[in-house]
């Protein structure tokens, strides 16, 4: 730790594990990097910095650089305080220049420290670093040591791989966006260090290559990330903070979990039925957010089953020992879809307990159930096969979007080497292999739609989403689509079916969704699969009361005691009772075994441009009046800190001591050689000092009014932060405003507006590696940087963003921000402002994605670094942060009826509890084409191609991923038309009615702002447009891509909804066609971040009276931005519905009153997408391009 910055500088760090994990991963670099200054240096000397009491003010002496002038009647900043009462008062405001560095006589200094630098012991396996960085641990083994960047030492453990993906299949050359394109693998730059050994992905963005021989386990290298407070745990126990519950059985156990033998029956799972348990779950409790808790601790013994071979169970999750007096009843829940891993089936378990079969009618032991026997359906016909390729057959094209074929198995689905799983005799054949999922058909609406003929597409109430096929007893426990849902909601048995069916396969996930409704688990024990660490959920088996089976990997495991308490009703019974089972979404409150230290507090930092164009703007004032307004609603509990440091060519930092009169700040310019001026009090305890802060918040828009700088020095500000916030953890939020060009990361205008008409558009990558590195490294230390670009002029936003793309931050963009000339975005400034400050947060958190053997994750999508080939580290994770991952068929699905999803992530709340919010999803499985197109989810296929479109912009080029997208609407278009028969496609384009949107959706991406083009789209519109195609949540990204259009003129016609007891009318929604927008109507128009209310120049004189409060459409004034509250039918309604669709947003919209006459109609009619541009066709003209493109 640099001197001068506080907390004792020899202080080991406490030894923390990687935070996810089922197998092992390099652990994290410790955060030093070449380049940055130690922040003592001898010779240098410090003054106490202090105003004049009583002067009316004036610039601070320095040389030749302006500064903000002080002048104010009443001092803001009070007479020194008494621990650094050593410095030497000054008459003014002084700046700590170069050559005026705190020597070590003033500074306090901690022990250890000497000649400016701290005594750190050598690295055990490496060079000594120099520079910044977290305290180097001692006392470590060399696995655990945290090593620097490549180079620095070998990497321990398995080796991973960075192998090529096979390139695809030969045929004519084009563009595509494909999930193993060998273009998307990440490349490294030129001197990028990658952390974690080398062996951490670089970019979420681009293909990663699975790694074959890895398997699940509990022993992964420790990461450095910790507070200061040491460890609870013994540095050699090797926990896993999310996967790890208990040390893993020996490998011999977990090669022969315990089996039932073939004359048992296999219990389902289920909701509890009226009459006997064991049965089949239904929907959650009607409760708001319960919190279940533990089992009293006189708990009654219910004794077990004779075991066989015993488990090495630790921490209490062993089953209990005894006899015991269970007895089940028969199997009446949904079918058991879950088959076993191929391999030798082992024989009878010696002493296995059999549950009786049902008293009635002659017992079949040995033999799975006949049909209709307990009531289960008719098993499928033996010996039966797919389909041959017929006249459907596709040879696939090197196009969009194959599967990633060749790619070796994802690490954690699959078994210890050499591990025996158990063999096809259980679970499999007759007895397993359900068809239709309890005898439902799995076709979907399977009409075929004519593109070119029919015109009204959307329905009136909006576009629906697909039904998935499930049992009904499925369906009332799977996720919501609003948290998880697939491209597909019928997935294909196989690789080549999902090739011929043209569609790509991925998954898109709203983790932190903000929910109503959400069951809150506090257990000593979690109850998760021994072999791939699954958490129990609605959709797995209960062989008997004391065992289940896994619905990932299939394998059978014990069920603790305390599973069979029901914290609903508070008495024990079956375990298809608890919430675990009855919700696929879940949130437990982790135990002591999921952290190895105290969960850290939340720390907040904001970073302020208080150069010249930033107070023009006119943004300080409402930042610091709503922070001033939201400070006791901010996420928070006693020990959140909170610190602001300003900037413009210089850094501004703030001592908020409790004990001080007045805030007291320090001026360092020396932004190239960035340091801490006071080692303590730049980040204070919110609690103790809040009277400081609010001080602080309502003068510094006074303070700074006055200042000329017009230089930025983000970089510096950046790495200042760091420096403050990296031994905790926590958020940094940056407000910027202009192009940062003094210091660090310092950039130059990259835009030419004489290129715009080009279409080979340029500069959509960063023109630096800096923000990156920086990003890396707080990535690394818990720290996430969130953005709010407030520019009016070209900032890079490309180069810029890297700081939050990489650290898991939010970007924020408000272009032209001006509180005067821009009223209605400075509303949506500080309407978006306030929900940031007091939404929930998650601080150092990870998330992975576990899935059915045979299917697995290659690419991520969204925010985030990833640590591993299925681990996403989210240093905060948000509630409006959406992600999405790309996914390939490994193994044949053939055995299959369904197939799961499973979403973990592990966060610290803001109230210092660690959590683990877990969401389950379940999918049918089929061998039919029509099947898979019938249950295509044509609105997650765009907000995937989106997301896939925005790499390839920037990996290859814009017209690539445009071309791209068309060849994902031909191949969708030829492979559906392959299936019809030939007298049926003449004259027509036929498409499936679940797809009938998708041409359409894919025509208004190409005319979105991050993949249009033409002369009007700013560079920094594009790449913000792009950063939204990777992180809005799908129903917020489709609405921006494809926004809403309502006749307000026919509101009430329709329908009327009932919210909150008050009736909210509603009306249809019509293509985006101006063909649908009448002179005598009035219309509204909803693009998610902004509304415009369109007014026809012919529209009633009684409507504008009624709601616009004006005479005619002629006085409608210009740059209305609201509309008036009138005491009038036609008023309550218009303003109900407009605040209605408001309210189902998390964020706040520009609103525009927008007369046809006026200079914003261009702004409305650029949303009419389905219209002919400047640079693209009309729908009607892309649908017959498509049409010769299949035809050929």
């Amino acid at each position: 730790m640099p001197s001068g910055i506080g907390g004792p500088p020899n202080q080991v760090r406490p030894n923390v594990q990687g935070l996810v994990g089922n197998g092992p991963f390099p652990p994290q670099h410790p955060g030093a990097r070449p380049g940055f200054p130690p922040t003592s240096v001898p010779g240098y000397r410090t003054q106490q910095i202090r105003p004049v009491q009583g002067q009316s003010g004036g610039p601070p002496p320095s040389t030749g650089i302006s500064r903000p002038q002080m002048g104010a009647p009443t001092p803001m900043y009070g007479p020194p305080s008494s621990q650094i009462g050593q410095m030497p008062p000054t008459s003014n405001i002084q700046q700590i220049r170069p050559g005026m560095r705190p020597p070590m006589t003033n500074i306090q200094q901690h022990p250890g420290f000497t000649g400016g630098m701290p005594n750190r012991p050598p690295l055990a396996n490496g060079p000594q670093q120099a520079g910044i960085g977290s305290p180097m641990r001692m006392g470590l083994s060399p696995v655990s040591m945290a090593p620097s960047y490549p180079g620095s030492q070998p990497p321990t453990g398995p080796p991973q791989s960075r192998m090529g993906v096979p390139p695809v299949g030969t045929g004519p050359t084009r563009a595509t966006i494909s999930q193993n394109n060998q273009s998307e693998i990440p490349q490294q730059s030129d001197g990028l260090p990658v952390p974690y050994h080398g062996q951490g992905q670089y970019s979420h963005q681009v293909g990663m290559q699975l790694t074959p021989g890895l398997t699940p386990n509990n022993s992964e290298p420790t990461s450095q990330r910790s507070s200061r407070t040491p460890s609870p745990m013994n540095n050699s126990q090797t926990f896993d903070a999310l996967e790890g519950q208990f040390t893993p059985a020996p490998l011999g156990e977990q090669a022969k979990p315990m089996t039932p033998p073939l004359s048992q029956e296999i219990q389902g799972r289920g909701t509890p039925p009226k009459q006997p348990p064991y049965s089949q779950p239904g929907p959650p409790p009607n409760v708001k957010s319960p919190v279940y808790g533990p089992p009293p601790t006189g708990m009654p013994q219910r004794p077990g089953p004779p075991s066989g071979p015993s488990q090495n169970y630790s921490m209490g999750t062993g089953p209990p020992s005894g006899p015991t007096n269970f007895k089940p009843g028969p199997p009446t829940g949904p079918l058991n879809y879950n088959v076993q891993p191929r391999g030798p089936q082992p024989g009878p378990t010696q002493n296995m307990y059999q549950p009786p079969g049902p008293p009635s009618g002659p017992q079949n032991y040995g033999m799975p159930p006949t049909s209709g026997q307990y009531g289960q359906p008719p098993p499928p016909p033996t010996g039966y096969q797919p389909p041959s390729s017929g006249p459907n057959t596709m040879q696939p094209r090197p196009g969009y979007p194959p599967s990633s074929q060749g790619l070796p198995p994802q690490q954690q689905m699959y078994g210890q080497p050499g591990s025996q799983q158990q063999g096809d005799g259980y679970g499999t054949g007759q007895y397993n292999n359900m068809p239709n999922i309890g005898g439902m058909s799995l076709t979907n609406d399977s009409r075929v739609v004519n593109l070119l003929q029919e015109k009204q597409l959307i329905p009136a109430d909006g576009i629906e989403n697909p039904k998935i096929k499930l049992h009904n007893d499925f369906k009332k426990v799977n996720c919501s689509p609003d948290i998880l849902r697939c491209t597909l909601t019928s997935i294909p048995q196989t690789s080549s079916l999902l090739n011929k069916s043209r569609l790509p396969l991925g998954i898109l996930i709203h983790p932190f969704k903000d929910l109503s409704q959400l069951p809150v688990i506090q257990s000593n024990v979690i109850v998760r699969c021994r072999s791939c660490r699954t958490y129990i959920n609605p959709f797995v088996y209960f062989v008997d009361q004391r065992r289940w089976k896994c619905n990932l990997c299939y394998r059978v495991n014990e069920l603790p005691e305390e599973f069979n308490f029901d914290p609903v009703t508070k008495t024990y019974g079956e375990p298809q009772r608890r919430p675990e089972i009855k919700s696929a979404t879940i949130e437990f409150i982790a135990p002591s075994e999921y952290m190895l230290r105290p969960p850290q507090p939340a720390v907040y930092l904001y970073l302020l441009d208080v150069s010249f164009n930033a107070i023009e703007t006119g943004y300080l004032n409402t930042f610091c009046q709503t922070l001033l307004d939201e400070l006791d609603k901010i996420p928070s509990d006693s020990r959140t800190q909170i610190g602001f440091l300003c900037y413009d060519c210089a850094l501004y930092f703030f001592n908020l001591e409790e004990n001080l009169s007045q805030p007291q700040m320090m001026i360092v310019s020396d932004v190239d050689d960035v340091f801490l001026p006071c080692p303590d009090n730049l980040l204070v305890n919110l609690q103790e000092s809040k009277e400081m802060v609010s001080d602080l918040l309502n003068q510094l828009p006074t303070l700074f009014e006055h200042n000329r700088e017009t230089g930025s020095a983000l970089g510096a500000a950046l790495q200042a932060a760091y420096k403050l916030i990296h031994t905790t953890g926590g958020r940094v939020t940056v407000v910027q405003t202009v192009l940062p060009t003094i210091g660090p990361g310092g950039l130059e205008s990259r835009e030419d507006p004489n290129q715009r008409t080009t279409k080979n558009v340029t500069n959509l990558g960063p023109a630096t590696d800096f923000y990156k590195k920086l990003a890396l490294d707080c990535s690394a230390q818990q720290v996430a940087v969130d953005l709010f670009m407030l520019n009016g002029q070209y900032a890079d936003i490309s180069s810029i963003s890297c700081i939050s793309k990489y650290s898991g931050g939010c970007i924020h963009y408000f272009p032209s921000f001006h509180c005067v000339k821009n009223p209605s975005l400075t509303e949506k400034f500080e309407t978006d402002l306030r929900r940031y400050l007091t939404r929930k947060i998650g601080f150092e958190a990870v998330m992975r994605i576990r899935c059915t053997k045979g299917l697995s994750i290659h690419t991520f999508h969204g925010n985030f670094f990833v640590r591993s080939t299925d681990l996403l580290s989210l240093p905060n994770i948000n509630p409006d942060a959406g992600f999405g991952m790309q996914m390939s068929i490994e193994d044949s699905l053939t055995e299959n009826s369904v197939v799961c999803f499973q979403a973990a992530l592990l966060y610290t709340s803001s109230k210092g509890e660690r959590r683990i919010r877990v969401h389950t999803m379940c999918l049918p499985v089929t061998n039919q084409l029509s099947e898979i197109y019938a249950g295509a989810d044509q609105q997650a296929i765009i907000g995937l191609l989106a997301k896939m479109g925005a790499d390839r912009s920037v990996t290859a080029s814009l017209p690539d991923a445009r071309e791209a997208m068309l060849n994902a609407s031909v191949d969708s278009l030829s492979a559906f038309g392959s299936t019809l028969p030939s007298s049926q496609r003449v004259g027509s384009l036929p498409i499936c009615y679940s797809l009938r949107l998708l041409p359409m959706l894919i025509s208004a991406m190409c005319k979105f702002t991050a993949f249009r083009f033409g002369t009007t789209t700013r560079l920094d519109d594009r790449v913000f447009a792009m950063q939204q195609c990777k992180s809005l949540p799908i129903q917020y990204l489709i609405q921006s891509i494809y926004p809403h259009l309502y006749p307000i003129h026919k509101l009430g016609e329709t329908s009327v909804m009932a919210k909150n007891n008050t009736e909210i009318p509603q009306t249809i929604r019509l293509h985006l066609s101006s063909a649908n927008i009448d002179r005598q109507g009035v219309y509204l128009l909803d693009a998610y971040d902004h509304m415009y209310f369109y007014v026809g120049s012919a529209v009633g004189d009684q409507f504008c009276q009624d709601v616009l409060d004006v005479p005619n459409f002629m006085s409608i004034p210009e740059g209305m931005i609201d509309l008036p509250e009138l005491e009038n039918p036609t008023s309550e309604n218009v303003r109900a519905f407009v605040n209605y669709l408001l309210d189902n947003r998390p964020n706040g919209s520009t609103f525009y009153v927008v007369r046809e006459d006026s200079k914003l109609r261009m702004e409305f009619f650029q949303y009419m997408v389905e219209d002919r541009t400047e640079s693209s066709m009309s729908y009607y003209e892309f649908l017959q391009h498509l049409q010769k493109q299949v035809k050929s």
